[in-house]
């Protein structure tokens, strides 16, 4: 009997010890739910997210930006000098991938390195009239949803390409 119990808990110990917790239980149940939202109203059903750090981020304008997350599609050469291994899988819903991007992944243990990266095929949206924008980090941003904390309560906002893309004027387009 006492074999049995040493034999369990010797397995127990196995177990957890090999089991690395996945990532997204550091992230709050209420982020990961907004995550989750985000990817269920996406009408264009890309396949897979990347999660950014507002602070990482440059941005045009001179307001302040709450310190959060940033989601949208992950598109290929989104930032061109990164490397497949600065991303990490966060978490799969609905078959979509969504990761996040650490700019220095040295710091990470390679078993959370996400092995295969999913792109989203590339698309474009209308700047002005028929000028489309095809790059990347344009569409990134217009596509993208800003999730942050303010006074304690979660928020999330969906126009941020106003906050990070410098405004047009029809002047500069003609």
């Amino acid at each position: 009997m006492n074999k049995n119990k040493i034999v369990i808990i010797i397995s127990m110990l196995l177990v957890v010890s090999c089991n690395r917790s996945p990532l997204k239980n550091i992230f709050k149940q209420e982020v990961l739910d907004s995550v989750r939202s985000y990817i269920e109203k996406d009408n264009f059903a890309h396949d897979s997210y990347l999660m950014l750090q507002t602070e990482k981020i440059f941005h045009e304008n001179k307001i302040d930006i709450n310190n959060g997350f940033i989601i949208g599609p992950l598109y290929e050469n989104l930032y061109p000098d990164s490397e497949q291994g600065n991303y990490i899988e966060l978490l799969k819903y609905k078959n979509k991938t969504v990761y996040i991007q650490f700019f220095n992944a040295s710091f990470i243990d390679s078993l959370y390195h996400a092995r295969t990266v999913i792109y989203c095929r590339q698309d474009s949206f209308c700047i002005y009239k028929n000028v489309y924008s095809h790059n990347p980090i344009m569409n990134y941003l217009k596509r993208a949803s800003l999730i942050y904390y303010k006074k304690g309560k979660l928020l999330v906002r969906n126009d941020i390409d106003s906050l990070y893309l410098p405004k047009l004027s029809v002047d500069n387009l003609e």
